[in-house]
């Protein structure tokens, strides 16, 4: 499978009915502020609020850990690479552990047939995160769901 660039203009339209109606799994970083995250969280027609957005980053952030709002949305943030205490730029294990698991969620629960990874700098290391997703996704023959893997450039 190959790794693909996001295209499509984000504040088209389209992109969150496709969000909405399923047809997109996007996976951002655990930042509740202006980020992707918040965005798509929040705007969607069956989306969260502002409040539960933040403790929904908090909880991933705190654990450590990847997590899905599925069934609610179609959507996995990842934690930031540096949070409280916590420094984790530069390791690639758990970089490797966070995207498997995104892309777990897609494969296992939401099962969209586009993935997307928006991700952004808020204390996340994206250069190693991309560097990671276009390992695993070169190393990936296919996916039972998702047809095409996209990144946004930033």
């Amino acid at each position: 499978m190959t790794l693909q660039i996001f295209s499509r203009d984000f504040s088209d339209q389209s992109v969150m009915h496709d969000f909405e109606d399923g047809r997109l799994h996007i996976v951002c970083v655990a930042a509740n502020a202006l980020t992707y995250f918040n965005s798509f969280a929040t705007h969607a027609a069956n989306g969260i609020t502002h409040e539960q957005a933040g403790e929904l980053a908090s909880i991933v952030n705190q654990k450590n850990e990847a997590g899905t709002l599925w069934p609610q949305l179609p959507m996995t943030i990842l934690p930031q690479s540096v949070y409280g205490n916590r420094d984790d730029f530069g390791n690639r294990q758990i970089m490797r552990r966070h995207i498997k698991d995104a892309i777990k969620a897609n494969e296992e629960y939401s099962k969209c047939p586009q993935l997307i990874f928006a991700l952004e700098r808020n204390q996340f290391d994206l250069d190693l995160g991309y560097d990671v997703l276009e390992e695993i996704i070169s190393d990936t023959a296919t996916l039972l769901h998702a047809r095409n893997v996209y990144y946004v450039p930033l």
